[in-house]
């Protein structure tokens, strides 16, 4: 931004708090480093690459004033070394998240608790006006984070990733985030959904599942934490996105992409009308020869 953008939006906006996590730490956080945050005596993890901001409408005479937005970013396209977080948003939240799995449930966690923080410390007062804002990976979340949360006014998402589908009969989406954390802290609760051996037959060696449902459950019964630099190289976590995508019968946004290309016309996941009316979508195309994997 330039000095003068920087003035403009200081004068309009104010940054009450913004959570993210460092990828190239190497040592878990600790009270009063940046980024750590605690709620009900428990630390809530930096570990999935999520990063958020809270900031208040400040400017006076425009129907924003006083209202706060959740403005959640978008992937971080590249490598650690050249200060993006590529591994954790890319390969984890994207690939393996939205796209074979139908949501990024790690993030999606992470940002839920950072909004009952939020609310918990008064930096999102009681009663205030709400809105969301993210642009692709950030879309998504704060898709899902509208659909969990009827308070929120209004969600504006740019090029949003979109999310999969779920079988709604077997619970809502809120059921969804409570089953994987559940079997993120407990791997037995998975055992009924990922060692069936019938299932895995064509996707992968169902050895090296057992295999890792055994490392996790030995870290569970160890009482070891779950992994504080990333939640994505536990294998709890991948014995938990597994068994909740099986328990609900998740359809991940790859296949329904490939089901809207092979068969034109076909119904996509769709926004129970009272989420849709409170979300607007933003598309559009670069025109410098980006390459195009969400709008």
């Amino acid at each position: 931004m330039t000095n003068a953008q920087t003035q403009e939006f200081l004068q309009r906006y104010q940054i009450i708090h913004q959570w993210s996590d460092d990828p190239r730490r190497t040592s878990p956080l600790k009270p009063g480093d940046p980024g750590y945050l605690e709620l009900g005596g428990k630390q809530i993890l930096a570990n999935t690459g999520l990063s958020a901001t809270l900031i208040k409408t400040v400017e006076q005479g425009t129907p924003y004033a006083n209202t706060y937005t959740l403005a959640i970013r978008s992937t971080e396209n590249r490598s650690v070394s050249l200060g993006g977080d590529l591994v954790r948003d890319r390969d984890a939240a994207d690939r393996n998240g939205i796209a074979v799995h139908g949501f990024a449930l790690a993030q999606i966690d992470a940002l839920d608790r950072y909004y009952d923080w939020l609310r918990a410390t008064g930096l999102l007062p009681a009663g205030a006006t709400l809105n969301v804002s993210g642009y692709s990976l950030g879309g998504h979340l704060a898709t899902v984070f509208t659909e969990l949360h009827p308070e929120v006014a209004h969600t504006f998402t740019f090029n949003g990733a979109g999310r999969g589908d779920w079988d709604a009969g077997r619970g809502t989406l809120q059921d969804v985030l409570s089953f994987y954390r559940a079997a993120l802290k407990d791997p037995t609760i998975a055992a009924p959904y990922v060692l069936d051996p019938d299932y895995w037959t064509g996707l992968r060696s169902f050895g090296g599942v057992a295999e890792l449902f055994e490392s996790a459950l030995l870290l569970y019964r160890s009482l070891t934490l779950v992994d504080d630099l990333s939640v994505y190289s536990d294998p709890r976590y991948f014995v938990a996105i597994e068994a909740t995508a099986r328990k609900f019968s998740i359809e991940p946004v790859l296949k329904l992409a490939r089901d809207a290309l092979s068969f034109p016309g076909s119904a996509g996941p769709t926004l129970p009308p009272e989420v849709a009316a409170r979300i607007t979508q933003i598309a559009g195309l670069a025109d410098h020869n980006d390459s195009q994997a969400v709008s």
